[in-house]
């Protein structure tokens, strides 16, 4: 019964049927649930000796060193020497005048105190925008046709990539089409994907040249490119302010196989992109959890050194104002943020799934249908809502061990697992084309999805499925609109977003042409149309009244000739109007 997946594969390596094993696979399942990783989640937990705050203005360091002054009206608040240090998450370094510059800080205090009041006290004081508790996570988990089938020791066990059937309960067909879609393009050396977990083992054979390194740090025991970080050469441990960012329980290892793990090595399975580099940042510590400020600080540094991908794996309940500030730093700087919707099986929001500028991923099984029951264990499902973008397969998952470099006998399953394929597709689409942005990376995933995959899966967006389950060739095939498109997507504007009574889109048309822009409720039910009529070349703007609409997301979707691309727009009306 105790047998590995080598075993399993070895003893009908010629005609291999996962499905006759499946008692065998039950076992080493039950065995590995703590893999699971269905959520982190924060349920109002919160240390007693952190608080989070940003200034309403920036603060100056010490010259040439990220070392920040308390500002004295914040010692007056507390008791003498109660205050440890005053960390920076996001210190920017002037080069001309060699300070650092920072507004968001965490401040640690060297006893527990009661942090709500201290909350109320701070924001007294009139200096913060933001005072916020830092919160702590813990996990679970202790048009070209040519057709690519890597010669991955264990690919036939990977099929979320190609599925042909004969996995354990699976229909044909029902995968991603990488196969398809690595005779288009497997990836650039020069796209980073950031991702934030529990560490890699960076040393494992399946990521050999592919760990990013910080080629303006040296191991030196300094700072020597000025980021504040001292010796981050492979990275960073936020836990433990390491250079060293070890696994500490194997999901990160695990996720960085499915996005990266060298292809058609003859050896243990193939990543999504087999030349991206990705950046290793840990933000657990050795008991299992992590703090918000880690989190925080792991984004700011992802977008500072280049990343243009961040895979997160988890599922968070609190909502923070200075997370949102961080997803959005990073969409200012076309970093595309991919995020697990969660798996409690319901349509609560969790974050950062939720916020506006993240690619919130749902669960299929090899079947096609939304995952309601993870490795055939009741009591945890995909969750649904109307801010879900897109599906990917995550459920019976194969994967590296991040205990051994010859050991590939690890499943797991988990929107966490769904969100890795999705990040490992976004990596594809920026080596395809550098120069796509978040909006046109975004669209492309929701065009090309696959829609109406199952009996349950309505035409068009809906909750359940959002716009369906991604499909890597057809999002490499069809790509982004090409440069001489009749819309500018980079151009297109749509405020204010949330909108009250009205909002207005504005757009630059480059070419005569007939458009219609249609509005699609969180259901991807058809409310109307909003224009529908031909174009000269222009700038035009419109305005739309919401005062008939209720509460909620909406889709506007815009097509110009083969042009297809959607837009949200958050709409909030007064209690008297719902």
């Amino acid at each position: 019964m105790n047998k590995t997946i080598k075993q399993l594969f070895m003893q009908n390596k010629i005609n291999f049927k996962v499905k006759k094993y499946f008692n065998s696979l039950r076992f080493l399942c039950f065995a590995l649930l703590c893999f699971l990783s269905i959520n982190a989640v924060a349920q109002n937990a919160y240390a007693e000796n952190r608080i989070l705050v940003r200034f309403k203005e920036k603060c100056i360091s010490q010259k040439n060193t990220p070392v920040f002054e308390i500002p004295e009206k914040i010692r007056k608040l507390c008791t003498k020497g109660s205050i440890s240090e005053m960390r920076p998450l996001h210190p920017l370094l002037n080069k001309q005048s060699g300070y650092f510059a920072c507004n968001t800080f965490v401040i640690v205090f060297n006893s527990p105190q009661d942090i709500m009041a201290m909350k109320s006290r701070l924001m007294e004081t009139a200096l913060f925008k933001y005072v916020e508790p830092d919160y702590i996570c813990t996990s679970d988990w202790k048009n070209n046709n040519k057709t690519i089938h890597p010669n991955d020791f264990y690919f036939p066990l990977q099929w979320a990539l190609h599925n042909d059937g004969n996995f354990y309960n699976s229909v044909e067909d029902c995968d991603i089409d990488m196969t398809e879609a690595w005779g288009i393009e497997r990836g650039d050396s020069t796209v980073i994907v950031g991702i934030i977990d529990s560490g890699i083992k960076y040393d494992h054979p399946e990521f050999a040249g592919r760990i990013w390194r910080n080629t303006k740090e040296i191991v030196s025991n300094s700072d020597d490119d000025h980021n504040g970080y001292v010796d981050d050469v492979f990275g960073w441990d936020f836990a433990n302010s390491s250079g060293y960012p070890e696994d500490v329980f194997g999901q990160g290892t695990f996720i960085a196989g499915i996005i990266a793990a060298n292809g058609n090595n003859e050896t243990g399975y193939a990543g999504v992109d087999w030349n991206c580099k990705i950046m290793n940042c840990k933000i657990f510590n050795d008991e299992g959890y992590f703090y918000y400020s880690w989190w925080i600080e792991a984004i700011y540094y992802c977008v500072d050194n280049g990343a243009r991908v961040i895979n997160f794996s988890y599922a968070i309940s609190d909502h923070s104002f200075l997370v949102i500030d961080a997803v959005e730093y990073a969409y200012n700087n076309n970093v595309v943020i991919v995020s697990p919707i969660g798996n409690s099986g319901s349509d609560v929001h969790f974050f950062p799934a939720k916020y506006e500028h993240t690619i919130a991923v749902g669960s299929t099984d090899q079947d096609d249908y939304r995952t309601t029951s993870y490795l055939d264990y009741p009591g945890n499902a995909s969750n649904y809502g109307s801010h879900l973008d897109v599906m990917a397969p995550g459920n019976f998952i194969c994967g590296i061990n991040f205990e051994s470099d010859t050991s590939y006998d690890i499943i797991a399953a988990g929107t966490f697992i769904s969100t890795a394929y999705v990040s490992g597709l976004v990596s594809l689409l920026i080596a395809q084309d550098k120069s796509r942005t978040y909006d046109e990376i975004e669209n492309i995933l929701h065009t090309t999805s696959e829609d109406r995959i199952n009996a349950s899966d309505p035409t068009g967006f809906d909750k359940y499925y959002g716009f369906g389950r991604i499909n890597a060739y057809q999002a490499l095939r069809t790509g982004s609109p090409s440069k001489d498109s009749v819309i500018s997507q980079n151009q297109l504007k749509i405020f204010p977003n949330p909108a009250f009574e009205k909002f207005r889109f504005s757009m630059v048309i480059n070419s005569n042409a007939f458009l219609t822009v249609s509005i699609y409720n969180n259901l991807g039910q058809f409310v109307g149309d909003i224009v529908s009529q031909e174009f000269e070349k222009g700038c035009y703007s419109f305005d739309v009244s919401t005062e008939k609409f209720q509460t909620g997301l909406y889709y506007l979707k815009f097509i110009a000739g083969s042009e297809v691309f959607i837009k949200k727009i958050i709409v909030l009306q007064s209690t008297s109007n719902n």
